[in-house]
């Protein structure tokens, strides 16, 4: 009886709040299938695919494989980074379940009813080929800016910045994620594309960031925009416990935000809004994970003092 009381306290010790919130994502997101996908194409597929998604996390939690090496700790802390990417594909079959079309009319009339103009309409007239390769350049930089802020930390072994990163970064993915199921957005540049007088061209970033966007971008999940979310996160944490980089992820934060609304990505309401998320998933790590280490050392100090 004892030694199944002690697996069970090693098994709670090694959940994370990561684990926590990407278990608790992968619950909803069952429970959302069932609800409203029962019974349609592909909704046992995407059961089965959240369902090993759960599979593996617990296999996470199981196993301390991170106890013993540098890149088992690695893998402990960013596996839900691999498991968001597909999270992503799986999202471009569920933005449709709730609600049947777009909603971009109600972000649309609410930014009219603000500024009287679209905002990505009014910066046409400063549109020119080498402001559009440099805000292209901002959009397509997102994915390495987050990809090089995790080696980074990885390099400078910063295990706690980046676990609460990650932490961060997965919640305000999740959240992203589920608000877009909830409420579907195609983007200005579906809804809007007849107002805009003047096309986005440039040599060479200019069809990178198309390239990016209609290969890798879901019709209806442009709602909030998670790269301003999780680039305000990464630019905050990089600000916060590598102070020489503070400047240069400001500087990539705006870039970014500005560049999803000048290339009619996002609504500025969306980017705004992945803003807000980004806040919201910091302050929600902040105070877990803390809380989390905390706990983690009382009970190590009291497994000692035994």
């Amino acid at each position: 009886m004892s030694s199944g009381v002690a697996l069970n306290d090693s098994y709670r010790s090694r959940l994370r709040p990561i684990d926590i919130a990407t278990l608790a994502y992968v619950l909803i997101e069952i429970s959302v299938i069932l609800v409203f996908m029962s019974g349609k194409p592909g909704w046992l597929y995407m059961l089965f695919f959240y369902m090993s998604a759960v599979c593996i996390v617990l296999l996470m939690i199981a196993f301390p494989f991170d106890e013993f090496s540098r890149p088992g700790r690695m893998i402990r802390i960013v596996y839900p980074v691999v498991l968001i990417v597909f999270f992503y594909r799986a999202l471009g079959a569920q933005l449709f379940m709730v609600f049947d079309k777009p909603l971009d009319y109600i972000i649309h009339q609410t930014e009219l009813n603000i500024f009287g103009i679209d905002p990505a309409f009014a910066v046409q007239k400063y549109i020119d080929i080498w402001l559009n390769e440099f805000m292209s350049f901002g959009y397509s930089f997102f994915y390495l800016f987050f990809l090089s802020a995790i080696i980074l930390l990885l390099l400078l072994r910063k295990w706690s910045c980046l676990e609460k990163m990650i932490l961060s970064s997965a919640i305000a993915y999740y959240l992203c994620f589920l608000i877009s199921i909830f409420f579907p957005v195609a983007g200005p540049r579906f809804y809007l594309d007849d107002i805009y007088y003047l096309p986005i061209i440039g040599p060479f970033f200019t069809p990178i960031a198309k390239i990016i966007v209609n290969s890798g971008g879901h019709y209806g999940a442009s709602m909030p925009s998670s790269q301003c979310a999780v680039a305000f996160i990464v630019a905050w944490r990089l600000g916060s416990d590598v102070k020489k980089l503070r400047i240069p992820a400001i500087f990539i934060v705006l870039l970014i935000c500005m560049s999803t609304v000048y290339g009619r990505f996002h609504y500025l309401t969306e980017s705004l809004t992945g803003v807000i998320i980004g806040i919201l998933g910091l302050w929600i790590s902040n105070r877990w994970q803390d809380r989390f280490m905390k706990q983690r050392e009382n009970g190590s100090a009291a497994n000692h003092g035994r």
